[in-house]
């Protein structure tokens, strides 16, 4: 991908990523600071967007000359450092080098960690989360603010990689970690043992000190968006999209869904007896695509019946039938 002029397009790259970012990064090269993008939905707010990755620092690579190559370096160097900063947590916790080594490999190589390349915002945010946990890791073992400094750095940084999802996620398993740890330590010496959860403190502190220009702008948006309330059913439901061919009334279901695990040992299937109608119309042709010429919009075959009736042009009298209406009778 870095050496010839393919770049990758499958779903959100192609959607949202590519097209976003390059408005960014020209925007920025001609001087003017991104506030809002007023080419996606008559205009909305693009800086207090995370998943913009205005303020990442990486986002530098994107503002090389050639922005499709750049934009797959981006791709190749996140799936690169997330390797490199496994080897260096597993190094950390007391590994061999061999092993350190294959488990960087086997984390930026594992399936989850390359289906997020076309949802590029998770794959650099996941590219730091075994360096937050390396970080963590040092501060709860040294009375050094130090650590606790540069692990505030590092959640700053995925951060601004653009997906709070997994940002949240990471700091959930901080959050257990230091809770397992507490435990462990208090149930020893048979007493509660605070130290570990004034680490994390710390660390939460200069994160939130650090990250206020961008979390304070991104908090505003929430507050306008419409996830923000989705009810959980909508936001955990799936759409499929269907493609009628043909116009007509038509019900969908009940269906059976099937799953399992990937080596089908543990088949699960579940019946819905739900039955939905859908109405497919015809389809949308616009008039200028017909060619029709406009001193004859309705074509050149005359139809038998009018499409405005006039009445003052008489077809002829017979007698009243039930059901003519009242105003065609001829009172005189």
């Amino acid at each position: 991908m870095v050496f010839f002029s393919w770049t990758f397009a499958k779903r959100d790259i192609l959607r949202f990523y590519y097209p976003v970012w390059d408005f960014s990064v020209q925007t920025i090269k001609s001087g003017i600071l991104p506030l809002w993008n007023p080419y996606n939905c008559c205009g909305t707010p693009f800086l207090a967007n995370i998943q913009n990755c205005v303020f990442y620092p990486l986002s530098i690579i994107l503002y090389l000359p050639d922005f499709s190559w750049a934009f797959n370096f981006y791709i190749l160097i996140h799936l690169a450092l997330a390797g490199f900063f496994c080897c260096v947590w597993m190094k950390d916790c007391g590994a061999s080098k061999e092993a350190s080594f294959l488990a960087g490999m086997s984390y930026c190589l594992s399936g989850y960690v390359m289906s997020t390349i076309n949802l590029t915002i998770s794959l650099a945010t996941l590219a730091y989360f075994p360096l937050a946990l390396m970080t963590l890791r040092r501060s709860l073992r040294s009375d050094r603010f130090f650590w606790k400094g540069i692990a505030g750095v590092v959640l700053l940084v995925q951060y601004l990689a653009g997906d709070p999802t997994i940002f949240f996620i990471t700091i959930v398993v901080l959050f257990l970690s230091v809770l397992y740890k507490t435990a462990v330590e208090s149930i020893t010496n048979r007493k509660i043992y605070f130290k570990y959860a004034f680490d994390l403190l710390k660390i939460v502190a200069v994160f939130v000190g650090l990250s206020a220009f961008q979390m304070l702008l991104f908090f505003e948006l929430l507050r306008h968006s419409d996830r923000a309330v989705m009810s959980f059913d909508g936001a955990t439901s799936w759409s499929m999209q269907y493609n009628a061919s043909v116009r007509g009334y038509y019900r969908i279901g009940p269906a059976r869904l099937a799953s399992g695990d990937i080596f089908g040992f543990f088949p699960v299937e579940r019946d819905d007896t739900t039955v939905d109608p859908i109405i497919v119309y015809p389809k949308l042709v616009d008039l200028q695509a017909l060619g029709l010429p406009p001193d004859r919009p309705f074509g050149d075959m005359k139809g038998r019946q009018r499409i405005f009736e006039d009445p003052g042009r008489i077809g002829g009298l017979r007698d009243y039938r039930p059901g003519d209406p009242m105003r065609r009778i001829d009172w005189k």
